[in-house]
């Protein structure tokens, strides 16, 4: 499609249909780029104000909290906040478990996506407009949770999306491909998503097919689509350029007009930044350029590409889900040629933060407020890790007040390059999980195993190991009838095709790993074996 007509028809009409305010949104936080860190305090403790009321009004269970807090919440203010209790997903679950209980078959589960749900009432406002829609956590710190978003905190989440693809000159309508999960045998709403996709310029490649044909297929149509921006998995996107990269006679056709193109725009003015220079991202492009120039002439890249039928390169690479290491974010700039932004966030708590052009990680002051804790639950001291714990101003339909994500942060309080004044984090510490590996050589993403087990409500936690054989042993928590153990088994091994053998067991405790963590997924596959696989010559 048209990206005009994408981005002036097509996306606010489906807007409009679903009643999600997805402009209004992103006016405020276009807005909210000019402000200064006190101007944007204000707006958060306005909306706070809005939230605690709606909560305090509308659902029971925060009542109760904001009541024994002794807080007005007419007249709350962002420090009146911390007399609140943190939220847990413990306390979710507790508070949902009723319905949890009577949803255990896929249509009633289906049934309670846009209707009010009075079990768990306490912690929604079941009457919101537009209905309450439920999701469920991706399930990266093994503790999987169902919860319900309403179409403002989509529109809120939607909105902050474009706003910071904008820093790097993306519009709504510009093609986009992305590396994402994708179940292995399509349902209703993904063939209606597929449709939407279509629809709105965007692709889909999956991140759970990770085999040597697979990729080669995945780098086919990206030559054949020309995204002009790549978003997904750090650890698939950087499985997939070292494949292209190992292969010499892949050759990536991008126009060397689009590459100077792409220069030139990372020096040029960020548009919205009150018309201040990013110079420190332009510092950053020089460093850059510098390693790709060392890398050996025979590594084919889409910078140095210089031409061809496929089309230009994209102009920027965007990343989340799991931490970003440093190696990954090496080989995407070395492979595409273009910045790499990270964004930090969750489903359950929404769009959290984002890497603007300077490498700096802004929380999105809009829309949430971001405290970091220590173990006593006291705000951590400048330049200590502390938790994150999240309050989204814009979740009306299930508000998620003081929520503990579980991730470690800490805040950068140096002013940025770009002029932005939202608050930015450092050194996050989130959850990433090693691939899943068949005999034949193929790789998927932990999330390929973890799928099933985050949609169960009978699973309160698990661990998913993949011995040297292997095999699958899957370790989870909770009270499992045994059809649904039966039925578990079945949908993990069909997520690799039925070519490994799993093991389902329930535990009575999940102990977490010497450092202390919760790895979620772990491979005992030899790491010879792994580096074989990586090697391993095309078909």
């Amino acid at each position: 499609m048209p990206p005009w007509l994408v981005r002036n028809l097509i996306l606010p009409t489906l807007d409009r249909l679903i009643g999600r305010p997805t402009a209004a949104m992103l006016r405020e936080l276009t807005l909210s780029q000019h402000a200064t860190h006190d101007e944007l305090r204000v707006l958060q403790t306005r909306k706070l104000r809005a939230l605690l009321s709606h909560a305090h009004a509308r659902c029971r269970g925060y009542r109760a909290r904001i009541d024994a807090a002794a807080i007005e919440p007419a007249v709350a203010n962002l420090e009146s906040l911390a007399r609140l209790p943190t939220l847990s997903k413990d306390d979710i679950r507790a508070a949902m478990r009723p319905w949890l209980e009577a949803a255990d078959d896929t249509r009633a589960r289906r049934d309670v996506r846009t209707t009010a749900v009075d079990h768990h009432d306490s912690l929604c406002d079941p009457v919101v407009p537009g209905g309450l829609h439920r999701y469920t956590t991706g399930g990266s710190s093994g503790e999987p949770l169902i919860f319900f978003v309403d179409r403002r905190r989509q529109a809120a989440d939607q909105a902050a999306r474009t706003w910071t693809r904008r820093w790097f000159g993306i519009e709504p309508g510009d093609r986009e491909l992305y590396l994402w999960g994708a179940p292995v045998e399509l349902r209703a709403h993904d063939r209606l998503r597929s449709l939407r996709d279509r629809l709105i310029n965007h692709r889909l490649i999956s991140a759970f097919d990770m085999t040597p044909r697979a990729m080669d297929a995945a780098l086919h149509a990206m030559r054949r689509f020309r995204p002009v921006h790549v978003f997904g998995y750090p650890s698939s996107l950087a499985r997939l350029a070292e494949h292209a990269m190992a292969q010499v006679s892949w050759a990536p056709s991008v126009s060397g007009r689009r590459s100077r193109g792409a220069t030139e725009s990372q020096n040029r003015t960020v548009t919205g930044f009150q018309n201040r220079t990013v110079t420190g991202f332009q510092n950053r492009t020089a460093t850059v350029r510098e390693r790709r120039n060392t890398l050996p002439a025979t590594v084919p890249r889409l910078a140095r590409a210089g031409g061809g039928p496929g089309g230009p390169a994209p102009r920027a690479v965007f990343t989340t889900g799991e931490p970003l290491l440093p190696c990954d974010r090496d080989t995407l700039q070395a492979f595409f040629g273009v910045p790499v932004a990270d964004g930090y966030g969750s489903r359950e708590a929404g769009f959290i933060a984002h890497e603007c052009p300077a490498g700096r990680m802004h929380v999105n002051m809009g829309h949430v407020i971001v405290e970091l804790l220590d173990d006593a639950g006291r705000p951590v001291a400048a330049e200590e890790p502390g938790e994150i714990v999240v309050t989204h101003l814009e979740a009306w339909g299930m508000p998620l007040i003081r929520y503990r994500t579980g991730d470690v942060a800490r805040w950068n309080s140096r002013p940025c390059p770009c002029g932005l004044a939202h608050a930015a984090l450092a050194g996050i510490e989130g959850r990433r999980g090693d691939l899943i590996r068949t005999p034949e050589g193929n790789a998927a993403h932990a999330l390929a195993a973890i799928y099933p087990l985050r949609e169960c409500p009978y699973v309160r936690r698990f661990h998913v190991v993949q011995r040297a054989d292997f095999s699958l042993d899957v370790f989870v928590t909770g009270e499992l009838p045994e059809a649904v153990r039966a039925r578990l088994e079945r949908d993990v091994a069909r997520q690799f095709r039925d070519r490994l053998t799993v093991r389902l067991h329930v535990a009575a405790d999940l102990p977490p790993a010497p450092s202390g963590k919760h790895v979620v997924v772990r491979s005992e596959v030899e790491t010879e074996s792994r580096l074989a696989f990586q090697t391993e010559p095309r078909p």
